[in-house]
């Protein structure tokens, strides 16, 4: 998740101050995510959300 969370804090002040382009290298970055595993952490905060969800 660390890893994650750096990866995405990096990359949006990137895109946002223009050192990063969009149009060009939106797609890495999804892919980049995608091998970090993030469909896998949706599926738990998915979970843990239901849970909580649940309790109510």
């Amino acid at each position: 998740m660390v890893d994650l969370q750096t990866y995405v804090d990096e990359r949006a002040v990137g895109f946002i101050s223009g050192t990063y382009s969009i149009e060009d290298e939106f797609d890495s970055y999804i892919a980049a995510l995608q091998g970090l595993q993030i469909e896998e952490l949706l599926k738990v905060k998915q979970a843990q959300y239901d849970r909580f969800a649940a309790a109510q």
